[in-house]
């Protein structure tokens, strides 16, 4: 069994026209959502084998705001530039290449997070707005044999679900 955690990366600045989109960092929303969602994710005893982020700021940013909590170390996570901008098929390629830890995190940007959260669930999801996180468990033994529409949905939270905003 595996378990794959999507997280989009939380409410990021428009406030600083100088910086490329890949620079943009969180804004005060963001900053307080990812530690928030963090914690809420702890509630849950969630146990990550291995985080891979997007080298963007807002999303490097989001997974140590949200690692910190659940006690995984921040200097463990795996920031990768193929996942800035990347499709729901170059998600999806990530994963196969994983190592077989049985909880992967994947921090990442829509459209591509909400297209594979559709690709993967068996069932229907929910767009994925900012911080969103949605889980998904897998029956299988290694990364590389996922396929399209055989997760099971273990929980899909938001910020605004999850502690009320």
């Amino acid at each position: 069994m595996k378990l794959l955690t999507l997280i989009r990366h939380a409410k990021s600045s428009w406030s600083h026209p100088h910086l490329s989109d890949h620079d943009r960092p969180l804004n005060r929303r963001g900053r307080h959502d990812a530690p928030m969602m963090g914690l809420h994710l702890k509630t849950r005893h969630l146990v990550i084998s291995r985080m891979l982020s997007s080298t963007a700021t807002r999303a490097v940013q989001t997974a140590t705001l949200i690692a910190q909590p659940l006690d995984y170390p921040t200097d463990k996570i795996q920031t990768l530039t193929t996942l800035y901008a990347a499709s729901a098929r170059q998600l999806l390629e990530v994963i196969r290449q994983q190592e077989d830890g049985d909880h992967l995190a994947l921090v990442g940007h829509n459209p591509g997070i909400s297209e594979l959260a559709a690709q993967l669930a068996n069932t229907s999801t929910h767009d994925m707005p900012t911080c969103a996180v949605l889980q998904l468990k897998f029956d299988l033994s290694h990364w590389e044999t996922i396929a399209t529409h055989s997760g099971h949905i273990q929980f899909y939270d938001t910020p605004k679900h999850a502690f009320n905003q």
